[in-house]
Parts: structure tokens; C-alpha cells; sequence
């Protein structure tokens, strides 16, 4: 516990995610140094519908994806996480750590370690629609995310309620 190291760490916020319009947090985390193409919207043999991380080129099932600071449920039985179970209209930052995350984290993080932040304490309606194709003008796109929250009890309480829709062509 005395022994203090410095680990690369790479921060998005929201405003990235909502600068680059990503049909999925995939999209948002190919483009990071590190990273290698996973399974994602641009795979149309084998995709199976899910979107992957994968940090150094190592493999989907060697990096770990949290949510809240807590290991989200693998979707595959070769414990891949599906990232579309990520809700992009709820993320407030993501963290990336690419080094050191085996003695913290376990086997499970190999390659490194993707840790999603949500919204805290949501009061509003937000709605967000997404359309457009690609600049050949095929591959169509469109998401659809709602968020709907509010505090009670005295601001001791929140509810948040997201609904999205995504359709990619």
C-alpha cells in the first residue's frame, strides 16, 4: 500500500461522445491510441449484432468493461461484453486504462480496463435523434435516445429512465 504508480489513463466526457455522433460506444473507442478494430457496425459477417472493445489488439474477451465502477455481465460464452448495452445518452465520461490493470482488476484485464461513468442526480427530459448515412450515401443510421429523470424525497432520491432505438443499415 505504500508503493504509488502512475498508470495511462485516457478520459472521454460527453461532449466527445456527442461531438463524433457514435451509433454505439464502439465507435468512440476504436478511434483511441491502443485500440484495435472489434466487432462493430462496420462487420457484416459474424457480427451477430453485438459491438466489442478490443485494447491492444489482444482479444474482446481480454480487456474489462465496468459500468459504475462495477464488471458488467460478459454476453457471450467467450465473456465478450456487448457494448451496445452501454446507454450512450446516459454517459457523462469514460475512462481507459492501458497499463497495470491485472494486479487491481484480475485476469479479466489483460489488455486494460474501460470504466463508463453515467449521469448522476438527472433532472429533465432529453431526447436525442441521430439520422445520417455514410458520405456514399448507403449505410444508413438512425438513434433515437430519451432520458427522463427527476429527484424526490428531497433531493435524497433520483430516478433516471432511458429508453433508446438504434437501427444501422
Amino acid at each position: 500500500s505504500n508503493l504509488e504508480l502512475s498508470n495511462p489513463v485516457v478520459g472521454l466526457d460527453a461532449e466527445e461522445f456527442q461531438r463524433q455522433a457514435p451509433v454505439s460506444v464502439e465507435q468512440v473507442l476504436r478511434d483511441l491510441p491502443g485500440s484495435a478494430p472489434g466487432i462493430g457496425q462496420q462487420v457484416n459477417n459474424g457480427n451477430g449484432g453485438v459491438s466489442t472493445f478490443n485494447l491492444r489488439g489482444l482479444g474482446a474477451n481480454r480487456n474489462l468493461v465496468l459500468l459504475n465502477n462495477r464488471r458488467v455481465v460478459p454476453s457471450t460464452l467467450g465473456a465478450v461484453v456487448d457494448l451496445n448495452v452501454i446507454p450512450l445518452a446516459l454517459i457523462e465520461r469514460a475512462e481507459v486504462l492501458t497499463g497495470g490493470a491485472v494486479t487491481t482488476y484480475g485476469a479479466d484485464a489483460i489488455a486494460g480496463v474501460v470504466n463508463f461513468q453515467t449521469r448522476r442526480d438527472f433532472e429533465g427530459v432529453d431526447i436525442q435523434i441521430l439520422n445520417g448515412i455514410t458520405e456514399r450515401g448507403d449505410g444508413h443510421n438512425l438513434r433515437i435516445d430519451g432520458v427522463i429523470g427527476g429527484n424526490f424525497a428531497d433531493g435524497r432520491g433520483n430516478v433516471v429512465i432511458g429508453l433508446g432505438f438504434t437501427q444501422t443499415e
